[in-house]
C-alpha cells in the first residue's frame, strides 16, 4: 500500500485507541461508550479500511475482510474449548478472532480477561495498523461483555506480543498441538510457491495457506479455512485435496455460496483435524454426500460413456499458422440445437472429429440451467474454442449425441452439478462424474 494509505491507516488505529480510552471510562449506558463499541463491534473498521484502501487495491491484494457472518462460520466450526491457542496467520482487523473470542471465558477483571486473550489469540498479519486495529476491537469486546466502568484502567497503545507483523508464507507457524487454525487468506491468482503440491502455474493463494497451516502442524492441530470453492470441486486441485486426505484425520467440505457482491467468488469452508502416521483416514465432502449413492450401487457417470476435454484454441494465444479447418466458437452454437460450423480458421491446435457435443465452460449456480449443450456434426475434423467443454460418445453417432444432450438436460443434472461445484466455470473432472439415467 502507498505511504498516504498507511498514514492514513495508522491515524484512524490511533483515533481508534484514543476512543476505547474514553470508553473505558465511562457507565454502560452512557452515549458514547456505547456508540464506540457497537462501532468497532458491528463493521465500521472494515468500512474505513476500504474507504482508505480503495477497490482497485483491495482487488489486487485479495482484502476482503471476513465480517461477522463468516467470522461466525469459522468460528463455529473451531472446538474452541480444545484449543490451548488460536492463530490466525492472515488476521485484518481482526472479524475470526473476534468471532472466536466471544467462545472464550470471561476472566474476573477486564484486565485478566485482555491477558488471557493475549495468551490465547495469535494473530498475524503484514501490516501493523490492521493488527492493530484488531487488538483494539478484541478490547472492545472483552468492555463490552464485562459490562463494567473501569475509571483506573489504562489501555496500552501496543499489541501483545502473540500478535506480530509478518508473512506468513516466508516464515515457520511453530504450531503445537492443541493449537486451533483460522483462516479467510487471499483468494487473489498468484504464482505457484516454489515446491508447491499442485506444481507450476497461477493458483490461488489460499493454497499456499493451506499447504503451510497443514504441513507445518504436528498432529492435533485443528484447522478452519474459508477457501475457494474451486478447491473443493476444481479438478485444477485434486492433488491438493489428496495431500490434504493423507495429512488430515478428518477432512471436511462444505459448499457455502458467494462471498460477498463485491468479491464474486464462491467459498466453502474446510474443516480438518492433522492426523498422526497411524490415524485412520476420514474424507467427508458434506455438500456432494446426499448425491452420491451407497457404495453398492453401480452408478453409470458420464465419463463412462464418453471423452470430455477443453477445447485447445485460445484466441489470443494460439498461434495462426496451421492449416485453414472448420472452427466453433461460444459465439457459434446455441443451446439444445445442432449446428455445423460456418467458418475456417488457420490456428494450429488439436482438432476432434465430429460428431460430438459441447457444452459452456462458463457456469454457475445461479444460472438457471448448469450445463448448456449443442450437437456439432460435420465432415471434417473442428477446431474448438477453450471456452467450450468438448464431449465426444464412445459410441462415435448423432443418436449418441442426441442421447447424450438429452441426459444432460434433465433439472436432475443441474441439481447434482450445483452441489458438486459450484465455481464459475465447470472443471473436466465434475462433468465426467455426472451421474446417467
Amino acid at each position: 500500500m502507498t505511504p498516504k494509505q498507511l498514514s492514513a491507516l495508522k491515524a484512524y488505529a490511533q483515533a481508534t485507541h484514543a476512543g476505547l480510552c474514553v470508553a473505558v471510562r465511562q457507565a454502560p449506558t452512557h452515549a458514547t461508550r456505547t456508540q464506540t463499541l457497537y462501532e468497532l463491534l458491528n463493521g465500521h473498521p472494515a468500512e474505513a479500511v476500504n474507504e482508505i484502501l480503495g477497490r482497485p487495491r483491495r482487488r489486487r491484494e485479495g482484502l476482503y475482510f471476513s465480517g461477522s457472518r463468516w467470522g461466525q462460520l469459522v468460528a463455529d466450526a473451531l472446538p474452541t474449548e480444545r484449543c490451548e491457542r488460536v492463530v490466525d496467520p492472515a488476521c485484518g482487523i481482526g472479524d475470526l478472532l473476534l468471532a472466536t473470542a466471544r467462545h472464550l471465558p470471561l476472566g474476573p477483571t477486564l484486565e485478566a480477561t485482555l491477558r488471557a486473550w493475549s495468551s490465547r489469540l495469535v494473530g498475524v498479519d503484514l501490516h501493523g495498523p490492521f493488527l492493530a486495529l484488531a487488538w483494539h476491537r478484541l478490547q472492545a469486546l472483552a468492555m463490552d461483555r464485562h459490562g463494567l466502568v473501569h475509571p483506573h484502567l489504562r489501555l496500552g497503545t501496543m499489541c501483545p506480543a502473540s500478535f506480530r507483523v509478518a508473512n506468513s508464507l516466508r516464515e515457520k507457524w511453530r504450531l503445537r498441538a492443541g493449537d486451533g487454525v483460522v483462516m479467510n487468506p487471499p483468494f487473489q491468482a498468484i504464482a505457484a510457491p516454489l515446491g508447491t503440491i499442485n506444481g507450476t502455474g497461477r493458483v490461488t493463494a489460499a493454497l499456499a495457506f493451506l499447504e503451510r497451516a497443514i504441513g507445518h502442524a504436528p498432529p492435533g492441530v485443528h484447522v478452519v479455512a474459508l477457501v475457494p470453492e474451486v478447491i473443493r470441486s476444481g479438478s485444477r486441485y485434486a492433488r491438493l485435496r489428496d495431500w490434504l486426505a493423507q495429512r488430515c484425520q478428518q477432512l471436511h467440505f462444505k459448499a457455502h455460496g458467494q462471498f460477498s457482491e463485491e468479491a464474486n467468488i464462491d467459498v466453502a469452508l474446510l474443516v480438518a483435524t492433522t492426523r498422526s502416521p497411524t490415524s485412520r483416514l476420514i474424507l467427508v465432502d458434506e455438500a456432494n454426500a446426499a448425491s452420491k449413492a451407497p457404495a453398492a450401487a453401480v452408478v453409470r457417470r458420464l465419463g463412462d460413456v464418453c471423452s470430455v476435454h477443453v477445447g485447445a484454441v485460445v484466441p489470443h494465444r494460439t498461434r495462426k499458422n496451421g492449416p485453414r479447418q472448420p472452427y466453433i466458437a461460444v459465439v457459434d452454437v446455441t443451446p439444445w440445437e445442432e449446428t455445423s460450423p460456418t467458418r475456417t480458421v488457420g490456428y494450429r491446435a488439436s482438432t476432434h472429429a465430429p460428431p460430438f457435443v459441447v457444452v459452456r465452460r462458463t457456469s454457475g449456480p445461479r444460472d438457471k440451467e448448469r450445463v448448456r449443450a449443442t450437437i456439432v456434426r460435420g465432415e471434417a475434423p473442428i477446431l474448438v474454442e477453450n471456452h467450450l467443454l468438448v464431449l465426444t460418445p464412445n459410441v462415435h453417432s448423432v443418436r449418441a449425441c442426441r442421447e447424450l444432450a438429452a441426459a444432460l438436460k434433465r433439472p436432475q443434472t443441474s441439481s447434482w452439478l450445483n452441489e458438486r461445484i459450484r465455481c464459475r466455470h465447470l472443471t473436466v473432472g465434475a462433468v465426467r462424474e455426472i451421474p446417467l439415467p
